[in-house]
C-alpha cells in the first residue's frame, strides 16, 4: 500500500497473518529537489526504489542494463460472491437472513492459467453496473466516487496507482467525513486499473432478475390511519412498492390560523405510515416536482446502510429516484429527510418525517411467545414547530421557504418550540376529530417523535403490552402507565379499551400537553362495567353531606356542638 510520496517516498508492503497485522516500511532518501528540476520529469518509482536495494558489485563488473529479476506473482483466488450479489436463488422460507443465503463459489483456475492470462481480477456483474450520475450534493452526503473500494492483491513489481481525494465536504456535527470511514484494505494491482464497484443498493438489470419476487403496491393513506395489511403472512417476501411525494407548501397548525412553511412527503403531517413483513424488500420511488425549490431525500432508520439511503436518493426538484432496500429487523421506526447540514433540522422541524413498521412474519406476540392481534391500528406523530414572533408579538408569515429559514433556524437554536403537537396541528386528533374505538377492542398505538423525546399517558387507560423502543423482537412488557419515546424512534403499545367514554391520550409534560397542543381522545363505545368503575354518590352540597354523617355518627364534624347519643 502506497502511504504517501512528498519529499519522502515510503512503500509498505502488508502481510496478514492469521489475525495479526505486521507491516513493513522501506524508507528511502528522497530525491534531490535539484535533481527533480533539471532532469525534468521523475523517473518511475518502484525502479527508482530498487536501485537502493541492489547488491553493490565493483565497478568494472557492473552493467548499464543489469535490472532487478522479477519475481512471479502469487495466484489470485477469486474472492467469492457478496452476499448482496448471490440473491439469485427463491427464498423458500418465509425469511430468508443474510447467513442462510447461498453463496456461489466461483470456479478455480488452475496456477499455470493464471500465470499465463495475467488478466485483471474480474469483478461480478461489473459491467452490467450503470455509472451513477453526479449528484448535486448535500453538505453531509457521500459521492458515488467515494464508494467503497474493493480488496485488491499485490504482484511484484507493481505500478503506482494514483489516488484520488474526495472533496472535504462541510459537515453537519454528526456526521463522519469520507477520508474517516473505515477504509478495507487494499493492494496494489499488478495490471490493470483499480475498479469501483457500484454499491450493491444501486438497482440494474440482473439484481432485479435475481430477486425474482412477486411485487405488490400499496396505497399509502393519511395519518392517523394506516394501509390495509396483513398482521401475519404465510407467503414468502414480496418486493412492496411505495411512492413518496415531496411536497412544500403553507399548513395552519392551530386554531387560530398559524401558517407555517411546511415540507412534507404526500402532503401530510406526519408522513404516511408503511407496513412491511421482515424480509420483505421495499422499493420507494422518491419525486421531488419542478414546483418545489429544495433538495430532498429520505432516511429509513430500518434500512442498513448509505444513511439509511439518503446517501442514494438525494434529488433536485424536477428529478425522481428509486431506493430499494431489505427490511431485517421487525419493528417500528422513523423515517425522515436529511439532506444535510442545517437543512436536516430545518426539514425534519417543517413535517418530513413518518412511521415504517416491519411486522415479524407470524405476527406480534407477547413475553411467552403466544400471538397477539389488533383490532384496530393508529398512527400518531409527534412534532415541535418553532413559529418566530413579530414585534407586535403575532407570529409572522413569510413569502418562501427562503424567506422564514433565518428567523426559524435562530428560534430553533433555543430549543423552546412554539407549539408541540400531534399529527400536523393543535386539535388534529381531539373532540371531532377524535380516534374512534369499542369496549373490548385491541387498539395498536405507534408514537413516533423525530427530534424530541416525550412521554406518553393515557388518561383512565393503560398500556396492556408496550415495545418502549418499538422493537418486537424484544419481549414486551405488560401494565405501562407512562412510556418514554426516544428523539429518533416509535413506541408501540397494545390496549384493550374496557369501559366507554372519552380518554385522553397526552403528552405528560402537560405544559407540552395542555398548553402546546401534544394531546389526542379515543372516543370508546360500549357497555359500562360497574365492576370496574361505579359512582356511589352524586355531586350533592357539602353542607346536607355534613349533617347527615354528623347525626349517623353522634359528632359535629364541624367541631362546633357536640351530639350525645340517645
Amino acid at each position: 500500500m502506497i502511504i504517501g510520496r512528498t519529499t519522502t517516498r515510503i512503500l509498505g508492503a502488508a502481510t496478514i497473518v492469521g489475525a495479526s497485522f505486521f507491516a513493513t516500511l522501506l524508507v528511502t532518501p528522497a530525491a534531490p529537489q535539484s535533481d527533480m528540476v533539471t532532469q525534468g520529469p521523475p523517473e518511475p518509482f518502484v525502479p527508482w526504489l530498487m536501485k537502493f536495494l541492489q547488491p553493490t558489485a565493483p565497478v568494472g563488473t557492473r552493467s548499464e542494463s543489469a535490472t532487478l529479476p522479477v519475481p512471479r506473482p502469487r495466484p489470485i483466488q477469486q474472492p467469492p460472491k457478496s452476499a448482496a450479489a448471490a440473491q439469485s436463488n427463491p427464498l423458500t422460507p418465509a425469511v430468508a437472513y443474510n447467513s442462510e443465503q447461498a453463496v456461489r463459489q466461483p470456479p478455480m483456475t488452475h496456477q499455470h492459467e493464471q500465470y499465463s492470462q495475467q488478466q485483471p481480477i474480474p469483478r461480478p456483474r461489473e459491467q452490467a453496473n450503470q455509472q451513477m450520475p453526479k449528484f448535486l450534493l448535500g453538505p453531509t452526503m457521500v459521492p458515488p466516487d467515494e464508494q467503497l473500494v474493493q480488496p485488491t492483491r499485490m504482484a511484484v513489481p507493481a505500478r503506482e496507482e494514483s489516488i484520488q481525494q474526495g472533496p472535504k465536504f462541510l459537515l453537519g456535527p454528526t456526521m463522519v467525513s469520507p477520508d474517516e470511514q473505515l477504509i478495507q484494505p487494499t493492494r496494489i494491482a499488478a495490471a490493470g486499473p483499480t475498479t469501483i464497484a457500484a454499491r450493491a443498493a444501486v438497482s440494474n438489470g440482473d439484481f432485479d432478475a435475481d430477486l425474482r419476487l412477486p411485487r405488490k403496491r400499496i396505497q399509502l393513506v393519511a395519518p392517523p390511519y394506516v394501509h390495509a395489511h396483513e398482521q401475519a403472512t404465510r407467503e414468502g417476501p414480496k418486493i412492496i412498492e411505495v411512492r413518496l411525494v415531496v411536497e412544500e407548501k403553507d399548513m395552519v397548525i392551530d386554531d387560530a390560523g398559524t401558517k407555517i412553511k411546511a415540507m412534507t412527503f404526500n402532503g401530510t403531517i406526519p408522513a404516511p405510515a408503511i407496513i412491511v413483513h421482515e424480509g420483505d424488500y421495499v422499493e420507494t420511488t422518491l419525486v421531488n416536482p419542478s414546483t418545489n425549490s429544495m433538495q430532498h431525500n429520505i432516511d429509513f432508520h430500518a434500512a442498513t446502510g448509505g444513511l439509511g439511503g439518503g446517501d442514494l436518493t438525494l434529488i433536485s426538484p424536477g428529478e425522481q429516484t428509486v431506493l430499494r432496500w431489505k427490511a431485517t429487523r421487525p419493528g417500528a421506526y422513523v423515517y425522515h429527510c436529511i439532506p444535510g447540514g442545517s437543512m436536516i433540522p430545518w426539514h425534519i422541524m417543517a413535517g418530513m418525517s413518518g412511521l415504517i413498521m416491519v411486522l415479524p412474519r407470524d405476527g406480534l406476540k407477547d413475553g411467552e411467545g403466544r400471538p397477539l392481534h389488533y383490532d384496530r391500528i393508529y398512527d400518531i406523530g409527534e412534532q415541535a414547530f418553532y413559529v418566530p414572533r413579530g414585534k407586535d408579538g403575532k407570529f409572522k408569515t413569510y413569502a418562501s421557504h427562503a424567506d422564514a429559514f433565518s428567523d426559524t433556524m435562530e428560534l430553533m437554536h433555543g430549543l423552546v418550540p412554539t407549539h408541540v403537537v400531534y399529527n400536523g396541528r393543535v386539535g388534529a386528533l381531539t373532540g371531532k376529530n377524535a380516534l374512534p374505538a369499542k369496549v373490548g377492542e385491541n387498539v395498536l398505538i405507534v408514537h413516533t417523535s423525530t427530534d424530541r423525546d416525550t412521554r406518553v399517558h393515557i388518561v383512565g387507560g393503560h398500556g396492556d403490552y408496550l415495545w418502549e423502543m418499538g422493537k418486537f423482537n424484544n419481549p414486551p412488557t405488560v401494565d405501562a402507565e407512562s412510556w418514554f419515546v426516544r428523539a429518533g424512534s416509535a413506541s408501540v403499545v397494545l390496549y384493550t379499551f374496557l369501559e366507554p367514554g372519552v380518554y385522553v391520550y397526552i403528552n405528560h409534560n402537560m405544559i407540552e400537553g395542555v398548553e402546546l397542543g401534544a394531546s389526542a381522545h379515543f372516543k370508546v363505545q360500549g357497555p359500562w362495567n360497574n365492576d370496574l368503575m361505579a359512582q356511589v354518590r352524586a355531586p350533592e352540597p357539602i353542607r346536607a353531606a355534613g349533617k347527615a354523617l354528623g347525626g349517623q355518627y353522634g359528632f359535629s364534624i364541624t367541631g362546633k356542638e357536640s351530639l350525645s347519643l340517645k
